[in-house]
């Protein structure tokens, strides 16, 4: 709803599975997941998504986790940004407007 609200076209999912079919449903620019999810979390998400997108989408991962955590550190370099909870949404935004824009 944040988003929406500041101009950005948004769907939410709630899993990783739903989020791919999501991906090759709506070919978007920027993908924002959390890291920790259930079963298929945002450490597998982003690798597939890297592996079959490469540069193609923003990836944009989001986590209240520390960095040092293996899943966490195993995804960083995978993505194109990094935000910790509570999500800044103004921040958010910043990384929305460049990357949209083409000036990410």
């Amino acid at each position: 709803m944040g988003l929406r609200l500041h101009g950005h076209d948004a769907v939410a999912t709630y899993s990783a599975h739903e989020a791919i079919l999501q991906i090759e449903q709506e070919d978007p620019q920027v993908v924002l997941f959390d890291i920790r999810m259930p079963g298929f979390d945002g450490y597998d998400l982003a690798t597939m998504l890297r592996h079959r997108y490469k540069k193609g989408l923003v990836l944009i991962a989001l986590t209240g986790l520390d960095e040092k955590e293996p899943r966490v550190a195993g995804t960083l370099p995978l993505v194109d940004h990094f935000l910790r909870k509570p999500l800044e949404i103004e921040a958010l935004d910043d990384i929305l407007r460049h990357s949209v824009a083409g000036n990410d």
